[in-house]
């Protein structure tokens, strides 16, 4: 292309080493060696810190009604009940 920017897929041979027979094998199996599993990664090694740290950012986001705003609202929600109820009772 004139602007020098080629298409995905359309790299010139001198770019692209194309590895054939024994030659891709050894490739993918040093790729392959070099790669964790999900399961080495779950499995590894964690220090006391990095569990603690795992522990606390795991409930962000989390509702569990124990929050002060969560708190404040129920309070409130309960005085405004108090209210209306106390409201009603006069009206007969």
């Amino acid at each position: 292309p004139a602007d020098g920017l080629m298409d995905f897929g359309q790299e010139s041979d001198s770019e692209v080493e194309e590895l054939k027979g024994e030659e891709l094998v050894r490739s993918l199996e040093e790729k392959e060696a070099r790669t964790e599993s999900a399961f080495e990664v779950l499995m590894k090694e964690r220090s006391v810190k990095e569990w603690g740290r795992a522990e606390n950012s795991s409930q962000m986001g989390v509702y569990n009604g124990r929050s002060d705003c969560t708190k404040r609202y129920h309070a409130q929600k309960v005085v405004e009940k108090k209210k209306k109820d106390a409201a009603m009772r006069n009206t007969y």
